[in-house]
Protein backbone atom coordinates (compact mmCIF):
# COMPACT_ATOMS: atom_id res chain seq x y z
CA UNK A 1 0.00 0.00 0.00
CA UNK A 2 1.62 3.22 -1.17
CA UNK A 3 0.94 6.70 0.20
CA UNK A 4 0.72 7.86 -3.42
CA UNK A 5 -2.57 6.01 -3.58
CA UNK A 6 -4.15 8.87 -1.60
CA UNK A 7 -2.57 11.53 -2.95
CA UNK A 8 -24.53 24.45 -10.37
CA UNK A 9 -28.15 28.49 -15.77
CA UNK A 10 -31.26 29.46 -17.22
CA UNK A 11 -33.79 32.06 -16.01
CA UNK A 12 -35.63 35.29 -16.69
CA UNK A 13 -34.15 37.67 -19.25
CA UNK A 14 -32.67 40.92 -18.04
CA UNK A 15 -35.49 43.20 -16.97
CA UNK A 16 -33.83 46.56 -16.49
CA UNK A 17 -31.31 48.80 -18.16
CA UNK A 18 -28.27 49.45 -16.01
CA UNK A 19 -25.88 52.36 -16.28
CA UNK A 20 -22.54 51.52 -17.82
CA UNK A 21 -19.12 52.93 -17.28
CA UNK A 22 -15.74 52.52 -18.86
CA UNK A 23 -17.06 50.80 -21.96
CA UNK A 24 -18.63 47.96 -19.99
CA UNK A 25 -21.73 46.46 -21.61
CA UNK A 26 -24.75 46.05 -19.36
CA UNK A 27 -28.04 44.20 -19.18
CA UNK A 28 -30.57 45.91 -21.45
CA UNK A 29 -33.80 45.05 -23.23
CA UNK A 30 -34.87 41.44 -23.16
CA UNK A 31 -32.78 39.52 -25.68
CA UNK A 32 -30.69 42.51 -26.81
CA UNK A 33 -27.49 41.33 -28.52
CA UNK A 34 -24.23 41.54 -26.59
CA UNK A 35 -21.00 42.41 -28.35
CA UNK A 36 -18.23 39.93 -27.77
CA UNK A 37 -14.74 41.04 -26.90
CA UNK A 38 -15.86 43.50 -24.21
CA UNK A 39 -16.62 43.27 -20.49
CA UNK A 40 -20.28 42.78 -19.50
CA UNK A 41 -21.99 43.98 -16.32
CA UNK A 42 -24.32 41.30 -14.95
CA UNK A 43 -27.86 42.52 -14.22
CA UNK A 44 -30.95 41.08 -12.57
CA UNK A 45 -32.26 38.07 -14.45
CA UNK A 46 -29.01 37.34 -16.25
CA UNK A 47 -27.63 33.83 -16.43
CA UNK A 48 -24.53 32.57 -18.17
CA UNK A 49 -26.69 30.68 -20.66
CA UNK A 50 -28.79 33.76 -21.51
CA UNK A 51 -25.68 35.90 -21.88
CA UNK A 52 -24.12 33.26 -24.14
CA UNK A 53 -27.22 33.12 -26.34
CA UNK A 54 -27.26 36.94 -26.68
CA UNK A 55 -23.55 37.04 -27.49
CA UNK A 56 -23.14 33.97 -29.68
CA UNK A 57 -26.61 33.02 -30.92
CA UNK A 58 -29.58 30.86 -29.87
CA UNK A 59 -27.68 27.59 -30.14
CA UNK A 60 -24.75 28.68 -27.99
CA UNK A 61 -23.62 27.02 -24.79
CA UNK A 62 -22.59 28.80 -21.60
CA UNK A 63 -19.41 26.70 -21.39
CA UNK A 64 -17.09 29.20 -23.10
CA UNK A 65 -18.29 32.04 -20.83
CA UNK A 66 -17.81 29.92 -17.75
CA UNK A 67 -14.31 28.89 -18.73
CA UNK A 68 -13.34 32.53 -19.43
CA UNK A 69 -14.63 33.71 -16.05
CA UNK A 70 -13.89 30.75 -13.80
CA UNK A 71 -11.57 32.76 -11.55
CA UNK A 72 -14.41 35.20 -10.80
CA UNK A 73 -17.44 32.90 -10.77
CA UNK A 74 -15.87 29.74 -9.43
CA UNK A 75 -16.45 26.16 -10.48
CA UNK A 76 -20.25 26.41 -10.04
CA UNK A 77 -21.63 28.26 -13.06
CA UNK A 78 -24.79 29.22 -11.14
CA UNK A 79 -22.81 31.43 -8.76
CA UNK A 80 -23.38 34.51 -10.96
CA UNK A 81 -23.97 37.70 -8.98
CA UNK A 82 -25.64 40.96 -9.95
CA UNK A 83 -22.92 43.58 -10.37
CA UNK A 84 -20.21 41.19 -11.53
CA UNK A 85 -18.24 42.30 -14.58
CA UNK A 86 -17.49 39.30 -16.76
CA UNK A 87 -15.51 38.87 -19.96
CA UNK A 88 -17.41 37.88 -23.12
CA UNK A 89 -14.67 36.52 -25.40
CA UNK A 90 -15.17 36.16 -29.11
CA UNK A 91 -15.28 32.54 -30.20
CA UNK A 92 -12.09 31.10 -31.57
CA UNK A 93 -11.96 28.34 -34.14
CA UNK A 94 -11.44 25.74 -31.44
CA UNK A 95 -14.46 27.05 -29.50
CA UNK A 96 -16.59 26.77 -32.64
CA UNK A 97 -15.43 23.20 -33.14
CA UNK A 98 -16.27 22.27 -29.57
CA UNK A 99 -19.59 24.12 -29.49
CA UNK A 100 -21.78 21.34 -30.98
CA UNK A 101 -20.52 18.81 -28.43
CA UNK A 102 -20.82 21.33 -25.62
CA UNK A 103 -24.35 22.24 -26.67
CA UNK A 104 -25.37 18.60 -26.80
CA UNK A 105 -24.26 18.26 -23.22
CA UNK A 106 -25.87 21.55 -22.19
CA UNK A 107 -29.15 20.47 -23.80
CA UNK A 108 -29.34 17.63 -21.32
CA UNK A 109 -29.25 20.19 -18.52
CA UNK A 110 -31.94 22.60 -19.75
CA UNK A 111 -34.84 20.73 -18.17
CA UNK A 112 -33.40 21.14 -14.70
CA UNK A 113 -31.26 24.31 -14.86
CA UNK A 114 -33.74 27.11 -14.02
CA UNK A 115 -32.02 29.62 -11.77
CA UNK A 116 -31.22 33.29 -12.26
CA UNK A 117 -28.56 35.21 -10.35
CA UNK A 118 -29.46 36.57 -6.97
CA UNK A 119 -28.35 39.73 -5.16
CA UNK A 120 -25.15 39.22 -3.23
CA UNK A 121 -25.88 37.66 0.14
CA UNK A 122 -23.04 38.35 2.60
CA UNK A 123 -23.89 35.24 4.61
CA UNK A 124 -23.64 33.06 1.51
CA UNK A 125 -20.34 34.63 0.54
CA UNK A 126 -18.99 34.02 4.04
CA UNK A 127 -19.96 30.36 3.86
CA UNK A 128 -19.11 29.83 0.20
CA UNK A 129 -16.19 27.53 0.95
CA UNK A 130 -18.66 25.06 2.44
CA UNK A 131 -21.17 25.15 -0.38
CA UNK A 132 -21.45 22.18 -2.66
CA UNK A 133 -20.23 22.72 -6.21
CA UNK A 134 -22.10 21.21 -9.17
CA UNK A 135 -20.71 21.94 -12.57
CA UNK A 136 -24.11 21.27 -14.16
CA UNK A 137 -25.08 24.74 -12.97
CA UNK A 138 -28.15 23.86 -10.96
CA UNK A 139 -29.51 26.95 -9.19
CA UNK A 140 -29.46 27.47 -5.48
CA UNK A 141 -32.57 25.87 -4.02
CA UNK A 142 -34.99 26.94 -1.31
CA UNK A 143 -35.56 23.30 -0.40
CA UNK A 144 -33.37 23.55 2.67
CA UNK A 145 -35.56 26.38 3.98
CA UNK A 146 -38.87 24.61 3.46
CA UNK A 147 -37.85 21.04 4.27
CA UNK A 148 -37.64 19.60 7.77
CA UNK A 149 -34.38 20.24 9.53
CA UNK A 150 -31.80 17.52 9.17
CA UNK A 151 -31.88 17.29 12.94
CA UNK A 152 -35.49 16.00 12.87
CA UNK A 153 -34.58 12.70 11.23
CA UNK A 154 -31.39 10.68 10.98
CA UNK A 155 -29.00 11.21 8.13
CA UNK A 156 -28.91 7.84 6.39
CA UNK A 157 -25.65 6.88 4.71
CA UNK A 158 -25.12 3.82 2.52
CA UNK A 159 -21.70 2.42 1.66
CA UNK A 160 -20.45 -0.59 -0.26
CA UNK A 161 -17.80 -2.75 1.35
CA UNK A 162 -15.12 -5.03 0.02
CA UNK A 163 -12.79 -2.13 -0.71
CA UNK A 164 -10.20 -2.32 2.01
CA UNK A 165 -8.82 -0.28 3.59
CA UNK A 166 -11.22 2.43 2.38
CA UNK A 167 -14.68 0.89 2.82
CA UNK A 168 -15.08 -2.50 4.41
CA UNK A 169 -17.53 -3.46 7.14
CA UNK A 170 -14.98 -5.92 8.47
CA UNK A 171 -12.43 -3.17 9.13
CA UNK A 172 -12.21 -0.80 12.07
CA UNK A 173 -15.13 1.68 11.90
CA UNK A 174 -16.02 0.48 8.42
CA UNK A 175 -12.73 1.50 6.86
CA UNK A 176 -10.91 4.76 6.28
CA UNK A 177 -13.58 6.65 4.29
CA UNK A 178 -16.43 5.53 6.55
CA UNK A 179 -14.48 6.73 9.58
CA UNK A 180 -13.65 10.04 7.90
CA UNK A 181 -17.34 10.67 7.23
CA UNK A 182 -18.57 9.50 10.62
CA UNK A 183 -15.97 11.66 12.35
CA UNK A 184 -16.94 14.67 10.22
CA UNK A 185 -20.61 14.17 11.07
CA UNK A 186 -19.80 13.71 14.75
CA UNK A 187 -18.34 17.23 14.74
CA UNK A 188 -21.65 18.80 13.68
CA UNK A 189 -24.34 16.46 15.05
CA UNK A 190 -24.83 13.85 17.72
CA UNK A 191 -24.14 10.17 16.96
CA UNK A 192 -27.83 9.30 17.06
CA UNK A 193 -28.52 11.75 14.22
CA UNK A 194 -26.81 9.63 11.58
CA UNK A 195 -26.05 6.04 10.69
CA UNK A 196 -23.93 4.27 8.09
CA UNK A 197 -25.18 1.03 6.57
CA UNK A 198 -23.30 -1.28 4.23
CA UNK A 199 -25.17 -2.53 1.17
CA UNK A 200 -22.72 -4.12 -1.21
CA UNK A 201 -24.92 -3.82 -4.30
CA UNK A 202 -23.12 -0.63 -5.28
CA UNK A 203 -25.07 -0.34 -8.54
CA UNK A 204 -28.27 0.22 -6.52
CA UNK A 205 -26.91 3.09 -4.45
CA UNK A 206 -27.58 5.98 -6.83
CA UNK A 207 -30.80 4.52 -8.18
CA UNK A 208 -33.04 3.53 -6.49
CA UNK A 209 -31.63 4.03 -2.97
CA UNK A 210 -30.79 7.74 -3.32
CA UNK A 211 -33.39 8.71 -5.91
CA UNK A 212 -36.18 7.07 -3.90
CA UNK A 213 -34.81 8.67 -0.69
CA UNK A 214 -34.31 5.35 1.05
CA UNK A 215 -30.89 6.82 1.88
CA UNK A 216 -29.61 10.38 1.96
CA UNK A 217 -25.94 9.90 1.16
CA UNK A 218 -23.80 7.30 -0.59
CA UNK A 219 -20.08 6.59 -0.19
CA UNK A 220 -17.85 7.09 -2.07
CA UNK A 221 -17.88 8.31 -5.65
CA UNK A 222 -15.37 9.82 -8.05
CA UNK A 223 -16.51 13.23 -9.25
CA UNK A 224 -16.28 13.39 -13.06
CA UNK A 225 -14.88 16.51 -14.68
CA UNK A 226 -18.34 18.11 -14.82
CA UNK A 227 -16.79 21.44 -15.81
CA UNK A 228 -16.03 19.84 -19.19
CA UNK A 229 -19.25 17.87 -19.40
CA UNK A 230 -19.20 17.75 -23.21
CA UNK A 231 -16.30 15.32 -22.95
CA UNK A 232 -18.21 12.90 -20.72
CA UNK A 233 -20.30 9.85 -21.49
CA UNK A 234 -23.98 9.40 -20.70
CA UNK A 235 -23.51 7.92 -17.23
CA UNK A 236 -20.97 10.51 -16.15
CA UNK A 237 -23.24 13.31 -17.40
CA UNK A 238 -26.11 11.79 -15.46
CA UNK A 239 -24.03 11.85 -12.32
CA UNK A 240 -23.07 15.49 -12.91
CA UNK A 241 -26.72 16.39 -13.41
CA UNK A 242 -28.38 14.33 -10.69
CA UNK A 243 -25.93 14.28 -7.79
CA UNK A 244 -24.81 16.87 -5.26
CA UNK A 245 -21.23 16.38 -4.17
CA UNK A 246 -19.54 16.92 -0.85
CA UNK A 247 -16.10 18.38 -0.48
CA UNK A 248 -13.44 15.75 -1.21
CA UNK A 249 -13.14 12.98 1.34
CA UNK A 250 -9.95 11.59 -0.15
CA UNK A 251 -7.69 11.84 -3.16
CA UNK A 252 -6.57 8.80 -5.09
CA UNK A 253 -4.14 8.13 -7.89
CA UNK A 254 -5.61 6.23 -10.82
CA UNK A 255 -3.28 4.64 -13.28
CA UNK A 256 -3.01 2.29 -16.23
CA UNK A 257 -1.47 -1.18 -16.12
CA UNK A 258 -0.11 -3.31 -18.94
CA UNK A 259 1.90 -6.50 -19.34
CA UNK A 260 5.62 -5.95 -18.84
CA UNK A 261 6.51 -7.14 -22.34
CA UNK A 262 4.32 -4.49 -23.98
CA UNK A 263 5.86 -1.19 -25.13
CA UNK A 264 5.13 1.65 -22.74
CA UNK A 265 2.49 4.04 -24.15
CA UNK A 266 3.86 7.58 -24.38
CA UNK A 267 0.45 9.14 -23.77
CA UNK A 268 -3.24 8.26 -23.61
CA UNK A 269 -3.58 8.48 -27.41
CA UNK A 270 -1.21 5.56 -27.72
CA UNK A 271 -3.97 3.37 -26.26
CA UNK A 272 -6.20 3.98 -29.27
CA UNK A 273 -7.46 0.73 -30.75
CA UNK A 274 -6.63 -1.19 -27.57
CA UNK A 275 -8.97 -3.07 -25.23
CA UNK A 276 -9.17 -1.62 -21.72
CA UNK A 277 -10.78 -3.08 -18.61
CA UNK A 278 -12.45 -1.11 -15.82
CA UNK A 279 -14.46 -2.73 -13.00
CA UNK A 280 -18.26 -2.56 -13.23
CA UNK A 281 -20.08 0.47 -11.71
CA UNK A 282 -16.78 2.35 -11.39
CA UNK A 283 -16.64 5.82 -12.96
CA UNK A 284 -15.30 6.19 -16.49
CA UNK A 285 -14.85 9.94 -16.10
CA UNK A 286 -11.06 9.94 -15.95
CA UNK A 287 -10.94 7.96 -19.20
CA UNK A 288 -13.59 10.07 -20.96
CA UNK A 289 -11.77 13.31 -20.14
CA UNK A 290 -8.70 12.14 -22.06
CA UNK A 291 -10.70 10.73 -24.99
CA UNK A 292 -10.48 7.04 -24.12
CA UNK A 293 -14.05 6.21 -25.16
CA UNK A 294 -15.60 3.78 -27.59
CA UNK A 295 -15.08 3.35 -30.49
CA UNK A 296 -11.59 4.86 -30.05
CA UNK A 297 -10.92 2.06 -27.59
CA UNK A 298 -12.82 -1.12 -26.73
CA UNK A 299 -14.06 -1.20 -23.15
CA UNK A 300 -14.64 -4.34 -21.13
CA UNK A 301 -16.13 -4.35 -17.63
CA UNK A 302 -15.41 -6.98 -15.00
CA UNK A 303 -16.94 -7.62 -11.61
CA UNK A 304 -13.72 -6.79 -9.77
CA UNK A 305 -10.31 -5.24 -10.34
CA UNK A 306 -8.77 -8.64 -9.70
CA UNK A 307 -10.80 -10.09 -12.57
CA UNK A 308 -9.65 -7.23 -14.85
CA UNK A 309 -6.05 -8.10 -14.06
CA UNK A 310 -6.71 -11.79 -14.67
CA UNK A 311 -8.07 -10.84 -18.10
CA UNK A 312 -4.90 -8.85 -18.71
CA UNK A 313 -2.76 -11.84 -17.83
CA UNK A 314 -4.85 -14.02 -20.14
CA UNK A 315 -4.48 -11.58 -23.05
CA UNK A 316 -8.19 -10.70 -23.17
CA UNK A 317 -7.46 -7.00 -22.59
CA UNK A 318 -4.47 -4.76 -23.21
CA UNK A 319 -4.67 -2.52 -20.14
CA UNK A 320 -6.44 -2.13 -16.80
CA UNK A 321 -7.51 1.22 -15.33
CA UNK A 322 -7.84 1.28 -11.53
CA UNK A 323 -6.65 3.09 -8.43
CA UNK A 324 -3.07 2.29 -7.58
CA UNK A 325 -4.09 1.13 -4.11
CA UNK A 326 -6.56 -1.34 -5.61
CA UNK A 327 -3.96 -2.50 -8.12
CA UNK A 328 -1.35 -3.14 -5.43
CA UNK A 329 -3.67 -5.50 -3.57
CA UNK A 330 -4.97 -7.28 -6.67
CA UNK A 331 -1.52 -7.84 -8.15
CA UNK A 332 -0.24 -9.21 -4.86
CA UNK A 333 -3.16 -11.62 -4.66
CA UNK A 334 -2.55 -12.79 -8.22
CA UNK A 335 1.22 -12.95 -7.68
CA UNK A 336 1.54 -10.78 -10.78
CA UNK A 337 3.74 -7.96 -9.54
CA UNK A 338 6.53 -9.10 -11.88
CA UNK A 339 4.38 -9.65 -14.97
CA UNK A 340 2.14 -6.57 -14.88
CA UNK A 341 3.51 -3.05 -14.64
CA UNK A 342 2.10 0.40 -13.98
CA UNK A 343 2.36 3.15 -16.61
CA UNK A 344 2.77 6.14 -14.25
CA UNK A 345 3.07 8.64 -17.11
CA UNK A 346 -0.67 8.07 -17.69
CA UNK A 347 -1.69 8.39 -14.03
CA UNK A 348 -4.16 11.00 -12.79
CA UNK A 349 -5.37 12.18 -9.38
CA UNK A 350 -9.11 11.99 -8.69
CA UNK A 351 -11.23 12.95 -5.69
CA UNK A 352 -13.69 10.75 -3.82
CA UNK A 353 -16.87 12.31 -2.42
CA UNK A 354 -20.05 11.67 -0.50
CA UNK A 355 -23.06 12.27 -2.75
CA UNK A 356 -26.77 12.91 -2.34
CA UNK A 357 -29.57 13.05 -4.89
CA UNK A 358 -30.64 16.41 -6.27
CA UNK A 359 -34.18 15.20 -5.46
CA UNK A 360 -33.43 15.12 -1.75
CA UNK A 361 -35.26 18.08 -0.11
CA UNK A 362 -32.52 18.25 2.54
CA UNK A 363 -29.60 18.15 0.12
CA UNK A 364 -28.21 21.63 0.85
CA UNK A 365 -28.30 21.18 4.62
CA UNK A 366 -26.88 17.67 4.56
CA UNK A 367 -23.96 18.52 2.31
CA UNK A 368 -23.24 21.73 4.24
CA UNK A 369 -22.97 19.69 7.44
CA UNK A 370 -20.67 17.13 5.89
CA UNK A 371 -18.45 19.86 4.45
CA UNK A 372 -18.32 21.71 7.77
CA UNK A 373 -17.22 18.60 9.59
CA UNK A 374 -14.57 17.81 6.99
CA UNK A 375 -13.21 21.34 7.25
CA UNK A 376 -12.92 21.00 11.02
CA UNK A 377 -11.13 17.66 10.69
CA UNK A 378 -8.53 19.02 8.31
CA UNK A 379 -7.97 22.02 10.55
CA UNK A 380 -7.32 19.99 13.71
CA UNK A 381 -5.45 17.08 12.11
CA UNK A 382 -8.05 14.37 12.68
CA UNK A 383 -8.31 13.64 8.96
CA UNK A 384 -4.58 12.98 8.68
CA UNK A 385 -4.57 10.79 11.79
CA UNK A 386 -7.33 8.57 10.40
CA UNK A 387 -5.60 8.19 7.04
CA UNK A 388 -2.26 7.32 8.64
CA UNK A 389 -3.80 4.80 11.02
CA UNK A 390 -5.69 2.91 8.34
CA UNK A 391 -2.71 2.89 5.99
CA UNK A 392 -0.45 1.60 8.74
CA UNK A 393 -2.93 -1.16 9.53
CA UNK A 394 -3.05 -2.13 5.86
CA UNK A 395 0.72 -2.26 5.63
CA UNK A 396 0.83 -4.55 8.66
CA UNK A 397 -1.80 -6.81 7.10
CA UNK A 398 0.12 -6.94 3.82
CA UNK A 399 3.31 -7.77 5.68
CA UNK A 400 1.57 -10.57 7.51
CA UNK A 401 0.21 -12.03 4.30
CA UNK A 402 -3.31 -10.59 4.62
Amino acid sequence: MRLSALIGVFGLAAGATLATAGGVSAAGARGAPIECGAPYLVGRGDTLQKIAERAYGPDASYVTLHEANRALIGRNASQLEIGMTIEVPCLSTSDELIAPEAEAAAAELRETATGAPQPVDPARVMNSSRQIETATSHPASDDALSAPSASTQPLRVVAAGGWAPFLDEKREKGGMIAEILSTALSRVMSPDEFRIDFINDRAAHLDPLLTDLAYDVSLAWIRPDCDRIWRLGVESRRRCRNLVWSAPLLEQVFSYYTRVEEAAPADHRALGGRTLCRPETYSLGMMETVGLVEPYIELKRAATAERCFAMLLEGEVDAVVVATAVADEALTTLKATETITEQPQLATVVTLHAVTSIRNPRKAELIARIDEGLHMMREDGAWFEIVRRHLSAQVRRDGAGG
